[in-house]
């Protein structure tokens, strides 16, 4: 185990044995503190919250999508209604419900694509049930003498949406994006509570996203000045401790995956590099590529602008004041230094290596590998005798 896992497995310890909840809570914050204050775990939770991000973004795009679609509907619909002449109380509330929230004079706690569609559908079945079907005929439909809102395209975005949010909601529960999002959330509010609210005051939040987050944070210091568990509905410690655990067990997990594969990297920065390239030449006048004198892992070289050349580089190396240098482009130098996709890499069994060295003008094979051209029965020597020890 690597002394970061060490650590953070210390800080585990430090909050699941404790025997009451602030205990549990204090240690789960400086757990999160831990995690976020060192590069290794930091790196595994951005990642995590990267995965949250997304999920997120997804949600907001199907909401922009409803909105698109609601809102010119409401529109008509009230440009109908008032060329109508129609007015009662629950109609005129539902209008000016959509004026409030449109306006931003109403501050709700669900997302406009919620609070606008809910008031799309009550307007919708308002005007059904008091007379004016035609007026809404487009949205409705019938069956059994059940009146649904539902015709208009507008709702399929919205159950969309809906049904994204609901997913949502259900990922918190069982991913470790949701289980770093829960145990954050603690953090927040055993240490940066006062800091927390006081930015978003800053930022102008909303008056439910304040209140909220007071009330939450509020049923923190109850469980530090008296843990009064009938007043918590947050913050339970049989809610918190598996979203804990599970992050802990998958934060190990990773931390010796990353190690595992840096040490995989140290071994071939060591011991992977190509030191020796042979061109063998068929009979059929095609080619075959060895490296390092590994002739049982030969690869067949295809059609490609620049093993032509490569293989020209290699046949005239050997002559003294040539003439006839080819150009090596900074592509073909950037395709056989840098591109793991080059058959010298043998499919990831050497490390990048410098092929060629020097500027476009003057750029040759390097001088440290070893190059040659060798037929088809030399390399078949060179394989029974490899084959034979």
């Amino acid at each position: 185990m690597s002394s970061v896992a060490e650590n953070l497995e210390r800080h585990y310890r430090a909050f699941i044995d404790q025997q009451n909840e602030w205990g549990f809570f204090l240690g789960l914050a400086y757990y999160v503190n831990f995690i976020l204050e060192t590069p290794e775990t930091d790196k595994i939770t951005d990642l995590l919250l990267k995965e949250r991000r997304n999920e997120e973004k997804k949600i907001k795009d199907l909401g922009d999508e409803v909105l698109k679609e609601v809102e010119p509907v409401i529109k008509d619909l009230i440009r109908k209604i008032q060329n109508a002449k129609i007015s009662y109380p629950a109609l005129d509330n539902e209008i000016k419900d959509y004026e409030g929230y449109k306006n931003k004079t109403i501050k709700g706690s669900e997302p406009p694509p919620v609070c606008f569609g809910r008031i799309l559908h009550n307007t919708i079945r308002s005007l059904s049930e008091n007379g004016h079907k035609e007026l809404v005929k487009d949205y409705i439909r019938e069956e059994r003498g059940i009146l649904y809102t539902d015709k208009h395209k507008f709702s399929k975005k919205l159950y969309a949406y809906n049904l994204a949010r609901k997913k949502y909601d259900e990922k918190l529960e069982i991913t470790f994006w949701g289980f770093w999002d829960y145990i954050s959330f603690a953090y927040l509010a055993v240490l940066k509570a006062d800091e927390t609210l006081e930015n978003l005051r800053r930022e102008k939040a909303d008056w439910f996203t304040i209140s909220n987050l007071v009330g939450y944070f509020g049923e923190m210091k109850t469980i530090k000045d008296g843990d009064i568990r009938d007043l918590i509905v947050e913050f339970k410690r049989e809610k918190y401790e598996p979203y804990a655990t599970n992050l802990h067990n998958y934060l190990l997990k990773e931390l010796s995956t990353n190690n595992k594969k840096a040490k995989q990297k140290v071994e071939i920065g060591k011991s992977g590099k190509i030191k020796k390239i042979t061109i063998i030449e068929l009979k059929d006048r095609k080619h075959l590529l060895a490296v390092n004198d590994d002739y049982k892992n030969v690869k067949k070289i295809r059609k490609s602008k620049y093993y032509p050349i490569f293989i020209e580089e290699i046949a005239k190396r050997e002559v003294l004041n040539r003439t006839d240098n080819n150009k090596i482009s900074n592509e073909m130098a950037e395709y056989f230094n840098n591109n793991k996709k080059c058959l010298a890499y043998m499919n990831g069994k050497y490390g990048l290596t410098a092929i060629f060295t020097g500027d476009e003008e003057e750029r040759e094979i390097n001088w440290e590998i070893k190059t040659e051209i060798i037929n088809e029965d030399d390399y078949l020597k060179r394989l029974r005798k490899i084959t034979k020890k």
